[in-house]
């Protein structure tokens, strides 16, 4: 092995998978689309990142219980190398994905675009409370709280703390969490896509993500993303 394997780099690895198995969820949406450009355009994307969707093939399950088998994929490069370099190709692949459906949208017209968006975004939903679920299994993990919402969020949807506050709070208190997304779709993928109107799209399906997410722990929870200048922001509150 090249280089010693931590507690951190499994959580990081852990939510690269989990966000390529979302993406492939939001994917398969669109394979009965009808739209010839559009599939000819997927499978194009998928055979350009066939080694890195390969990877997430390889692995089974949410990787939240039982760590995913990181050191079992890992090739002679270390550690931190590999996986920079697994979630640079993460990014490209979202980019190009949500530059694909958005051209797709404007092909279409707006009522089918809309079927399809209401579509994703119950897959959305049904996926910030699979993980959610997933977590609430793990032995001793009874809080519900907002410190709780903040921390799964942080570990599971962002990959903790190999890259520096990737969620960064603003305010975090027993009944209200607010924090900075650095690494949004609008900022993931940023040298592969210029597409604004794709990067809104792939954050509004996040955001939906991280809403469900935070309910299903929560369940008197209220969400909000706001898009800022530089970063968006997540407000959570946890209603007596």
């Amino acid at each position: 092995m090249p280089s010693l394997v931590g507690p951190s780099h499994y959580v990081f690895f852990g939510a690269i998978v989990r966000r390529l198995q979302w993406l492939r969820r939001i994917a398969e949406v669109y394979q009965n689309s009808g739209d010839p450009e559009l599939l000819v355009s997927l499978a194009r994307t998928e055979k350009l990142f066939a080694s890195t969707l390969d990877r997430a093939e390889k692995v089974s399950g949410l990787g939240i219980r039982k760590p995913y088998p990181l050191t079992e994929l890992l090739d002679d490069t270390p550690v931190e190398s590999f996986l920079a370099r697994f979630y640079d190709e993460l990014c490209a692949f979202e980019a190009h994905l949500f530059d694909l459906l958005h051209a797709h949208h404007q092909r279409v017209g707006e009522t089918e675009a809309q079927i399809r968006i209401e579509e994703c975004i119950n897959i959305c939903a049904l996926w910030g409370r699979e993980i959610a679920g997933e977590k609430l299994l793990i032995p001793n993990d009874e809080r519900y709280d907002s410190y709780s919402v903040f921390e799964g969020l942080y570990q599971f949807l962002e990959g903790g703390d190999l890259q520096w506050k990737p969620l960064l709070p603003r305010r975090l208190t027993e009944n209200e969490v607010h924090y900075e997304l650095r690494f949004c779709p609008h900022a993931r993928g940023h040298s592969v896509s210029s597409n604004a109107e794709a990067k809104t799209l792939a954050c509004r399906f996040e955001s939906v993500v991280f809403e469900h997410f935070a309910k299903f722990l929560a369940h008197n929870a209220t969400f909000s993303r706001t898009r800022g200048l530089d970063h968006c922001t997540d407000r959570i509150f946890l209603n007596n």
